[in-house]
């Protein structure tokens, strides 16, 4: 590993160069920076396993078609079905897909109640897909398919991977840190306190992983936004922290939500957070209060605090 400087170790895991990342410890033999596995090395390593691409949508009607332009000749080879799983667009999403020749499901909400939106989007794909190793990708940035399910394939070992990205353009005044405003200022610091075993992950809310089904299907799913974070937690106390990856991918302008999402945004994430640490939710609607003509008004967001229940123990048939 290169020599520490100002208490900051570059990542150098994987056979990687240092790239001014934060340390990654005892992630340092299973983290990628700039990962170089080839297609056709990645096939040959396949073996007679097989990999499902899932890709998440809602109202994503303007990229959905480019994503999809990135997945799409890699099926036959090192993948062997693309699903988009759709939680509720409005737009035309489902079309835009289909138009390129792939099947859309939709969530259903037949078991989610309150809780539809990215966890049951995940969720329901675990009962419409086939494959062994699930890849999710973001529609709004490349597909990094190979980058993703390269460990899953080379290291039988591994059960989780997650992706993280460079952003190339930082605020003002601030440095590249790989993640957003509510990652730096809520979770980094609550991982610290309640699973520092994660302290090392670069992007712990990061929307792009692999994982094998024989882990997802055993697995309550969190709702929402807080399902990546749920399975992250999950994984770590099922398997442990020896069974969990990191990649780094392409870089790309992720753009955080505004402010008054991000508030709802974590209150849910850290409903999910508390539970997997053993701290009782108090289920407390997060209450924000915004300038109005005259005075301040109050806005509530309630987190939802039931999961969608393990894929394995529910009576649906999966296709």
């Amino acid at each position: 590993m290169a020599d520490v400087l100002d208490g900051t170790e570059p990542v150098t895991a994987g056979g990687a160069v240092g790239d001014g990342f934060v340390a990654v410890g005892r992630l340092a033999a299973r983290s990628w920076v700039h990962p170089d596995w080839s297609v056709a090395d990645l096939v040959a390593a396949k073996g007679d396993r097989s990999v499902s691409v899932v890709v998440p949508t809602r109202d994503h009607a303007d990229v959905v078609a480019d994503a999809l332009h990135g997945i799409l000749p890699l099926v036959g080879t090192l993948v062997d079905e693309v699903v988009v799983v759709d939680a509720g667009s409005t737009d035309a999403t489902i079309d835009r897909a289909e138009s390129r020749g792939v099947r859309v499901e939709t969530c259903t909400a037949r078991d989610a109640g309150d809780r539809s939106g990215r966890g049951e989007a995940i969720w329901r794909s675990l009962e419409v897909t086939d494959g062994d190793i699930l890849v999710f990708v973001d529609p709004r940035l490349d597909a990094p398919v190979a980058a993703l399910i390269g460990p899953l394939l080379t290291d039988d070992r591994l059960s989780l991977v997650k992706g993280f990205r460079r952003r190339p353009t930082p605020r003002v005044g601030e440095v590249d840190n790989g993640a957003g405003r509510l990652t730096e200022l809520l979770i980094r610091p609550l991982l610290a306190s309640l699973r520092p075993q994660l302290i090392d992950i670069v992007s712990p809310l990061g929307r792009e992983f692999a994982a094998s089904r024989a882990l997802l299907t055993t697995l309550p799913i969190a709702p929402g936004p807080s399902a990546d974070i749920g399975i992250l937690l999950d994984a770590l106390g099922t398997r442990g922290i020896e069974s969990i990856a990191q990649v780094g991918l392409e870089e790309a302008q992720e753009h955080d939500p505004a402010l008054t999402e991000l508030g709802p945004i974590g209150r849910q994430i850290v409903a999910t957070l508390m539970d997997r640490s053993g701290v009782v939710d108090s289920g407390a609607p997060l209450t924000s209060y915004r300038a109005s003509e005259g005075g301040f008004e109050a806005h509530r967001a309630h987190p939802t605090l039931r999961d969608l229940p393990p894929m394995s123990t529910t009576n649906l048939t999966v296709r």
